[in-house]
């Protein structure tokens, strides 16, 4: 049974008035809005078991004098927020049906038989939601073979980067990576919608890379075949072809730097520490170091940085020769909790052993010994 309020008209204007503001896409549909709203907020939290007072009607004072319960709208605690939000969600659903796309006939029956459901707001959101995103899914598949980016090939030594034309190449690259990007729909989304470009790096054939980037060029995403980290011997070349591509590492949040396109002036150096290894990579003003899981696992043998799981951890830090250590750490790129991420200790032994037979400590090795002290 629904409840009986007292003050009905009040919680009616609070309705019209937020719908005042609803997306245009939904005026079609207020007939059926009106009688849902106020059907769903019947049981908000704003809407509770009244008391008598003597300024209630008489038609409220009779009924309490029968024992009737009654209900009050206190308007006070209507988060006129959780409509608004409601209408807004609604409103590509409306959408959907003016345009006659993929899930329309779905979507225009839900909006018709909104005044027959007897749920709640939150309910009423949910199956919106839902029938968006399935409308929203069947139009991303219907244009999975569209063309809708140029052909782009670019060549760096050995390694090729193709840039993907269409969603169906997107999830080409997905099956053959072994990733999300084979059903992963917010991927093509943002593909559809021009927010991003989607990269599939080879060297001699072979992938080695998956690189997702935004328009403006800045890398959002770059990682290896099942989504493995980009080891120590793709580093250096895949930071070339991004260079290359027009493409930004910097805050891609991955360990590759846009220094690591530049010749390293050591590179992949070993060092041994105890039953792990780490491979140190240097540049004039960058560093990497890779280490290695614990020698000897469950089968008696050591893993290697080639297989699934073969890095541990990954350090890769920059550095600016015109700003000093103090500056770097007052800096919004401070390396101190990359650096204790990565083991204060661990750290210097590695340093100490590079730098061992050298006159004078590079700067990167000088920074990093200072800031591992």
């Amino acid at each position: 049974m629904r409840p009986d309020i007292i003050n009905a008209p009040a919680l009616q204007d609070a309705i019209d008035k937020l719908l005042e503001d609803a997306p245009l896409a939904l005026q079609t549909y207020m007939s059926a809005l009106r009688p849902a709203l106020r059907r769903a907020l019947e049981t908000h939290d704003s809407v509770r078991r009244a008391r008598r007072r003597k300024s209630d009607p008489d038609w409220a004072q009779a009924k309490f004098a029968q024992g009737q319960t009654l209900y009050r709208f206190f308007p006070d605690d209507f988060l006129d927020w959780e409509v608004e939000d409601w209408a807004e969600e609604l409103g590509p659903l409306a959408e959907v049906v003016s345009a006659r796309g993929p899930g329309w006939r779905e979507a225009a029956s839900f909006l018709r038989g909104l005044p027959h459901q007897d749920r709640s707001l939150d309910d009423l959101r949910r199956e919106a939601r839902g029938l968006l995103r399935r409308a929203e899914s069947a139009a991303l598949r219907a244009r999975r073979d569209e063309a809708l980016r140029q052909p782009a090939n670019v060549a760096v030594k050995s390694l090729t980067g193709t840039r993907c034309v269409s969603v169906q190449d997107i999830i080409r690259l997905g099956r053959e990576a072994g990733n999300c990007l084979t059903d992963n729909e917010e991927h093509w989304k943002t593909f559809v919608e021009g927010q991003t470009d989607v990269w599939s790096l080879r060297q001699e054939g072979r992938l080695i890379a998956v690189i997702e980037a935004a328009q403006d060029g800045r890398v959002t995403e770059v990682l290896g075949p099942g989504n493995q980290p980009i080891g120590p011997a793709e580093a250096g070349p895949v930071a070339s072809f991004c260079r290359a591509a027009g493409l930004t590492l910097t805050g891609s949040g991955s360990n590759l730097r846009p220094e690591f396109a530049d010749p390293a002036v050591i590179d992949r150096r070993v060092v041994r520490l105890g039953r792990r290894i780490a491979v140190y990579s240097e540049w004039p003003t960058a560093v990497r170091i890779d280490l290695s899981v614990t020698a000897g696992n469950e089968n008696g043998r050591r893993a290697s940085f080639g297989e699934p799981g073969g890095i541990d951890r990954t350090l890769a830090l920059s550095f600016d020769p015109a700003r000093s250590c103090a500056e770097a750490v007052l800096g919004d790129d401070d390396p101190r909790d990359a650096i204790r991420r990565f083991g204060r200790k661990r750290l210097r032994r590695i340093v100490g052993t590079v730098a061992m037979g050298d006159v004078l400590p590079s700067l990167v090795q000088h920074r990093l010994l200072a800031m591992a002290a």
